[in-house]
């Protein structure tokens, strides 16, 4: 079952002028369903300003034509197809340009 409420800290992150301005973040986990979400940060701290955001996202399955162009992962397998394709075309041109021995082929003619 999907828990509706993800609880973690954020951790400040290094700004550009840490006098004036203060960035957080927070990884999470993307859930394992797809459909709408809504990311919210509810930061509610005694003397400074309530944080209060929303962010709604959508999470789908990739379509046929988003998924890269070659797996990194199945390199095994295109080295093997085209290792089974090399052999076969040299299995092909060793069978197709071999000739039988001369002796043989005299004799099928003599005895015809």
């Amino acid at each position: 079952m999907l828990d509706p409420y993800i609880r973690t800290t954020l951790n400040s992150s290094e700004s550009a002028d840490p006098k004036t301005t203060a960035t957080y973040h927070g990884d999470i986990k993307l859930p394992d369903r797809y459909g709408t979400f809504t990311f919210r940060v509810n930061y509610k701290r005694p003397g400074f300003s309530n944080v209060d955001v929303k962010d709604t996202v959508g999470i789908w399955p990739l379509r046929h034509d988003e998924y890269p162009r070659f797996l990194s992962a199945a390199y095994p397998y295109y080295t093997g197809s085209l290792v089974m394709a090399v052999g076969f075309l040299a299995l092909c041109a060793v069978w197709m340009w071999s000739a039988e021995p001369k002796t043989k082929r005299a004799a099928k003619h003599k005895s015809n």
